[in-house]
């Protein structure tokens, strides 16, 4: 549904698991494209778990981190904070744990990955 073939630039931004690719596409054709293998949804994935383990000494898996990422994650303000509850392990006492995180936090913990 984009405008492709008109002479105003659209651009495409794919976030895979270990890449993100980002497009601009214009009169039919891609002007410029990029690949970037850091940048990817694993790395977020990743930051989310240092953050609950920073933060929170809360140990989560890839699973959670990827499940928390979808649901309340993104790069700016939606208009509408939302929160979600979460379980892991705690590290001080090893037992399982469940907190409540904003999306303003996760926010903050992908701000670092995104700059990049």
């Amino acid at each position: 549904g984009l405008p492709v073939s008109e002479p105003a630039g659209s651009m495409i931004v794919d976030i895979g698991g270990g890449t993100c690719e980002v497009a601009i596409i214009s009169l039919a054709g891609i002007v410029h494209s990029y690949s970037a293998r850091q940048a990817g949804g694993d790395a977020m994935d990743e930051c989310i778990m240092n953050y609950l383990k920073r933060v929170y000494n809360l140990l989560i898996g890839e699973r959670t981190a990827e499940m928390i990422k979808i649901q309340i994650g993104s790069a700016y303000p939606t208009g509408e904070e939302t929160t979600m509850e979460v379980r892991g392990r705690d590290v001080v006492a090893g037992l399982p744990k469940t907190l409540t995180i904003t999306s303003e936090e996760i926010r903050g913990a992908l701000k670092e990955d995104l700059r990049h």
